[in-house]
């Protein structure tokens, strides 16, 4: 856990890991291309989610992936800037410069089953584009394929991201030094409760606080604990 102070106020963040979109066991998993379009996605999901902690790719788990329905593509889109000035009250002279953004994109399904049942299908999706430098207006092949491989490793990370999310950063501020009971004591209770996984009683005495003092920055604190609480209750009763 991490303070930051300023005047009157610091920061503190800390690290938690969000649910899981799907809930699967993935302590062993399978993965699998039903297609041979779906054979590169496959391969980035093995490495991807052979990344996570806890999981451990096993070609006989009763968990096992199916990738299917996949679909990578990346095309060049000419961009065009002018350069220039005056040369006298009468002309002026401008310098065309071009460049060639490669844009990817790609979509895929996941079908996931347990012990031989299909419990659901996840569809995720993926862009990437990569730019040339001005005034190069050619597409050398390895621009077009290294656009591809960062679609087909955004589609295999939004996947793991599903199954076995990773830790993200939370940051809040708190007062320092506040009268007991106020708004701005309730407020730091309620940031001390959240930091320990106490969301219902954070958000409790977050809206104390706000009824003690309405304030922006205490209405946003209230919407995004009850989004937190939301998003836990939604996979609690998947």
């Amino acid at each position: 856990m991490l303070w930051l102070f300023a005047c009157t106020t610091a920061r503190i963040s800390w690290e938690v890991t969000p649910p899981p979109e799907v809930r699967v066991d993935t302590t062993r998993i399978a993965i699998a291309a039903e297609e041979r379009e779906c054979r590169a996605v496959a391969d980035a999901l093995i490495d991807s989610l052979g990344a996570r902690p806890g999981v451990r790719i096993d070609p006989a788990a009763s968990t096992w992936l199916l990738v299917t329905e996949c679909e990578v593509s990346s095309h060049p889109v000419v961009e065009v800037q002018h350069q220039g000035g005056a040369v006298d009250a009468w002309s002026s002279e401008f310098e065309e410069q071009r460049r060639v953004v490669v844009e990817g994109q790609g979509s895929a399904t996941i079908v996931i089953y347990s012990n031989g049942v299909e419990l659901t299908s996840l569809p995720v999706e993926s862009q990437a584009s990569e730019s040339s430098p001005w005034s190069e207006e050619s597409v050398p092949s390895a621009r077009l394929y290294a656009v591809d491989q960062q679609v087909v490793a955004g589609l295999a990370d939004e996947v793991a991201d599903s199954l076995v999310p990773l830790p993200v950063g939370l940051e809040r501020r708190i007062y320092k030094d506040p009268e007991p009971g106020t708004a701005r004591s309730l407020h730091n209770q309620a940031v001390a409760a959240e930091a320990a996984g106490d969301l219902h009683g954070a958000l409790d005495l977050a809206r104390e606080a706000y009824a003690a003092n309405p304030n922006p920055h205490g209405a946003r604190y209230i919407d995004e604990l009850e989004a937190r609480m939301g998003a836990a209750y939604a996979q609690t009763t998947d």
